[in-house]
């Protein structure tokens, strides 16, 4: 060997692998191996609290697309209702988890008792960690609404939802108008609410359209 040179010379070190991706356990289905890494990965990535953002409540109710995780809850405990309050489905069954304050929640099995039922919907607002945001900021109640309008009792028609989603607006519009003054809309807002009522279809647009020109010109 050269001078100088040691010998032997050292074993060459090869690179690390990257980490093999988790294998599907014998019997479990191509879903539910999607939902185990999605929840796995929520577990490992916080996510700021944004109660007003649909788009992140529509996220979390996606997550409960595995209706074998979580199935056969009553209302109360509705993917909608359990999105509301920032849960996700977990990677076990009848698991949900914070992407936030990174809690987890496990419910019970039987919810025949109204005082499990009552408990198990107290802790969807209680379970997070102490200083989650998710504790005293739920998403608003209207994200859910149309979706499973629990407080109607079964899910009205499309037709039915509609108008109560017009009946809706109309009050919301009256209590707007109702105010001294009201902020400068953004520039680019008409637009966007040109096309919701024009997407409300020829009965609805010229009311909805009437409320936007009203809104706008207060």
């Amino acid at each position: 060997p050269p001078w100088g040179a040691r010998w032997p010379p050292p074993a060459a070190t090869s690179p690390a692998a990257a980490p093999a991706a988790p294998a599907a356990s014998k019997g479990e289905s191509l879903a539910e191996l999607e939902a185990r890494l999605e929840a796995a990965e929520s577990e490992e990535a916080p996510e700021p609290c944004r109660p007003h953002s649909r788009d992140d409540f529509l996220r979390r109710v996606h997550s409960f697309s595995n209706a074998r995780l979580w199935f056969a809850k009553p209302a109360a405990l509705s993917p909608p209702q359990c999105a509301r309050h920032g849960w996700r489905l977990g990677a076990a069954a009848d698991t949900l988890v914070c992407r936030v304050c990174l809690a987890e929640f496990k419910c019970p099995t039987s919810l025949d008792d109204p005082a499990a039922l009552s408990a198990a919907e107290g802790l969807l607002r209680t379970a997070h960690q102490p200083l989650c945001a998710w504790l005293s900021n739920p998403s608003p109640e209207s994200f859910g609404s149309l979706l499973l309008p629990a407080r109607f009792g079964a899910a009205p028609s499309l037709a039915e939802g509609a108008a109560r989603a017009l009946e809706s607006l109309r009050a919301r519009h009256a209590a707007l108008l109702r105010l001294p003054s009201l902020p400068a809309l953004a520039d680019g807002l008409s637009p966007a609410l040109d096309e919701a009522a024009a997407a409300a279809g020829p009965r609805r647009r010229a009311v909805m359209k009437s409320m936007n020109a009203s809104l706008i010109n207060n």
